[in-house]
């Protein structure tokens, strides 16, 4: 199927959809008129929608399976047409910077559900990262406030692009030693920097 006749599928399925939710919702506010119960009828109503909206997201999952080294991500990422999956290293400077980017988009993307189908992605490319970094880039023997001002600097993070930590207000007070960082605001930057806690309680 190509890309025209897939779109072309996908609206007629969608406004397929939408029209039977809408014939749904007339038998089911009719029903109610007569005091009839429609619970079944919502709750098909309610899982058209769900899939409609997945439809519309044109979010997939696929599963790709091949042996250790065999090309999956070079494969993925020929297909996709952009360089999104991780390699098993970072060789040099440039690539480093292009995991960074791809680490926060799938912070972003994730943030700490677990439970999300690329959060296994996110834990793997942290890791790579905190390898090279740990070669390449040794984080500084001091306080923990001036290690968090680092690894923003690192990352090219804001002041808002911590919201699991709190407010922007908050993390201007904590880099400028107003406020010291709580045990459970270094747990949550060092799984979203993918570094041992410990570099944070100096």
């Amino acid at each position: 199927m190509s890309s025209k006749q897939f779109q072309s599928a996908h609206s007629s399925i969608y406004k397929l959809g939408t029209r039977l939710v809408e014939y749904i919702d007339e038998i089911r506010q009719s029903r109610l008129k007569e005091g009839d119960d429609t619970k079944s009828l919502e709750s098909v109503e309610n899982n058209i929608k769900k899939a409609l909206t997945a439809l519309q997201q044109q979010k997939y999952q696929v599963a790709v399976i091949a042996a250790m080294k065999a090309g999956k991500s070079t494969f993925l990422n020929a297909i996709i047409g952009a360089d999104i999956l991780a390699s098993e290293t970072i060789r040099n400077e440039e690539e480093y910077e292009q995991a960074i980017t791809r680490l926060n988009d799938l912070l972003d993307e994730i943030g700490t559900n677990e439970q999300h189908p690329l959060y296994h992605l996110l834990d793997t490319l942290g890791t790579i990262i905190e390898a090279y970094e740990t070669e390449h880039h040794p984080l500084p023997n001091c306080h923990g406030n001036d290690v968090l001002a680092y690894l923003m600097e690192e990352h090219k993070l804001s002041l808002s692009d911590l919201s699991e930590i709190g407010s922007p207000e908050m993390i201007q007070a904590i880099l400028n030693k107003e406020k010291a960082l709580t045990f459970n605001q270094i747990q949550q930057l060092a799984e979203r920097f993918h570094v041992n806690i410990k570099v944070f309680l100096n």
